[in-house]
This record gives structure tokens, sequence and C-alpha cells, in this order.
């Protein structure tokens, strides 16, 4: 149990280095599946990012969540 605390309290610190800013082509602000990636999007990871963050964030993070999926339609390429 104390790893789990110590996890969680690293999270609830340093979730918000997972946010990004528009930058470039990319519009809109999105979330990364880590702190450590550049600014490229991703798709299921950051979905799955934001279901871990959604366990423990109370602040309003709808803008990061939408733009994820902004991003990911405006340049998703035809199939």
């Amino acid at each position: 149990m104390k790893n789990d605390s110590y996890v969680l309290s690293y999270a609830k610190a340093n979730y918000r280095k997972m946010f990004r800013e528009p930058d470039g082509i990319i519009q809109h602000p999105f979330i990364v599946p880590g702190s450590c990636y550049d600014n490229c999007l991703w798709d299921w990871d950051s979905w799955l990012t934001n279901i871990a963050l959604r366990q423990f964030v109370k602040e309003d993070i709808s803008e990061y969540e939408t733009g994820c999926i902004l991003n990911f339609l405006e340049h998703m390429d035809e199939q």
C-alpha cells in the first residue's frame, strides 16, 4: 500500500506535465501519455491516460480532453 500511495501522490503532483498547448499545426490543447513526450498526437494512449486522470483530477480538464479529439479528427487520414 505504501507504493500505491507514493504513485498516487506523484501523479497528483505531476499530472499537469502531460498537458500540451496548441503549437504549429496542432490547434487545440491536448494530453500526452507521459510528461516526457514532445508535442505528438496520440489517440488510444491519450484516451487511456485521460481515464486514469479522471480517477483523481478535480479541476476542469475538458479543454484538453476535447482538444485530443479535435486534433485527431483534423489530422487523421481518409481511409
